[in-house]
């Protein structure tokens, strides 16, 4: 081999190594943005994780004042709607057959508020507004009683002077939109899982497999998945 070649080469090593040094700078530089992108993805899904327990925390709290608001109401369901109908009258109406004085609701206003789901073919549902929660619970501790004492004859739109036909109506408490979710999908639930009781009390929902079973309050849909 002549000198020629053996600095051509030379010269070939050279440009070899140039390149290998070249492939190992570029190496360390992508491995270091690597590890920066990675710490910055690991700053941004932290920074994500508390603003979603923010989030939750916050709806949360806006769920319960929105029940709050509403802890003096009851809602009446199954009254059919009339262009000319009073409702206040309504609810004397019902106060006087569940033997309730018509006067703790003198104070009371009535209203029809929308549904939930227009294809709904229901009457719209009236919310009552008393003047405490003490009123609240003594006009559904009387439907309740009533209800039992006339078992083949609860509370329904013959007693409000509806002749021709009779339906059912229900009176409870006035639920906040997530928790009247809630309690459909927890009956449902329920009836699925075989439990005998499903209640409401104070805004708070309940469940009961049976008479000697504890009661169970349901917070949230996840805590329907220990049923």
């Amino acid at each position: 081999m002549d000198l020629r070649t053996i600095k051509e080469e030379l010269s070939s090593l050279k440009d070899i190594k140039s390149g290998l040094e070249f492939l190992s700078a570029e190496y360390d530089r992508m491995k270091k943005e690597l590890k920066t992108s990675e710490e910055h993805i690991k700053s941004l899904s932290a920074k994500n994780s508390n603003l979603h327990t923010k989030v939750n925390e916050l709806s949360n709290r806006l769920v319960l004042l929105e029940q709050h608001s509403r802890e003096t109401n009851i809602e009446v369901n199954g009254v059919p709607e009339s262009k000319t109908e009073n409702l206040i009258n309504v609810a004397k109406q019902i106060c006087n057959t569940v033997s309730i004085p018509t006067d703790l609701i003198e104070t009371a206003t009535c209203t029809r508020v929308r549904k939930m789901n227009d294809s709904n073919k229901r009457p719209r549902a009236i919310i009552i507004k008393l003047p405490s929660v003490k009123t609240r619970d003594e006009i559904l501790a009387a439907v309740t009683q009533f209800n039992k004492k006339n078992a083949s004859n609860k509370l329904n739109t013959g007693h409000l002077g509806y002749i021709e036909s009779k339906s059912p109506i229900f009176v409870s408490e006035h639920l906040a939109p997530y928790f009247k979710a809630l309690h459909a999908r927890t009956r449902q639930v329920a009836r699925e899982k075989q439990y005998d009781f499903v209640w409401i009390r104070n805004g708070r929902i309940f469940v009961r497999k049976n008479d000697q079973s504890l009661a169970k309050q349901i917070k949230c849909y996840d805590n329907l998945n220990t049923l």
